[in-house]
Parts: structure tokens; sequence; C-alpha cells
């Protein structure tokens, strides 16, 4: 019996690797790591926010609330208004979502230097 299991096994993964189509999923390519983003400053046409790092790093005894870890630790964006967005705001996509890189965005910050940071749009994966 030990060896049907194995040859099932082998079989499955050489039909995989053969043909990724058939059983493997692909990654979007267009699709950037994150899955929550907290909203900083909401502007007219977008908002500047923070990724959150995953979840799995996150310790209340040293950060607090999750949206403090999330200010503290996270990726500052540029998210392209594609919804309403007001300061604070937490950005939770669904397993259909992802966050897709769309050039930089150029901002000024208040010591007068300019700044260049990832523009991110949320897209469908497909």
């Amino acid at each position: 019996m030990n060896n049907k299991l194995i040859f099932f096994i082998f079989l499955t993964l050489y039909v995989c690797f053969a043909n990724q189509n058939i059983c493997c999923a692909k990654k979007n390519p267009e699709c950037v790591s994150g899955s929550r983003a907290i909203i900083i400053q909401a502007l007219d046409d977008g908002a500047l926010a923070k990724i959150c790092p995953p979840f799995i790093i996150y310790n209340s005894d040293v950060f607090g609330s999750y949206n403090s870890f999330c200010k503290q630790e996270g990726t500052l964006v540029y998210l392209i208004k594609n919804r309403d967005y007001a300061d604070e705001d937490m950005v939770k996509l669904n397993k259909k979502q992802c966050f897709a890189s769309r050039g930089t965005y150029k901002y000024i910050n208040k010591l007068g230097d300019e700044k260049n940071i990832r523009a991110l749009d949320i897209i469908d994966k497909k």
C-alpha cells in the first residue's frame, strides 16, 4: 500500500509540473504582497497609505493595536483612488483582490524634500 501512495504522489507532482495549467495555480504577476493597508492621509485623487506587514509578526505587547503596528512597520505607498478613502481607514482586500504596482507617485514632505513612492491600484486577481 505504501508503494501505491508514493506512486500516486509522484504522478500528481509530475502532472502538475508538466502542465501547470491543469492543477497548479499561477500567481498573477501584477500582484504585490500585502492584503491590508491603513490610510495615513486621504487625498482628492487617492491616498497615502501604509501596506501592513504580515499579521504573523504582529505582537500586541510591543505595538498595541494592529493599526499602530501597520503605521509603524508598514511600507508607505500611494493608493490610486478606486473608492472613497478617509484618514485612519483600514483597507482590507478580499481573496479575489490584490494590490498592483502602477508606477510611482511624487510628493513633497513637510521638510520640503521631494519623495517618490510606489503607486498601487486594487485589482481583481485573474
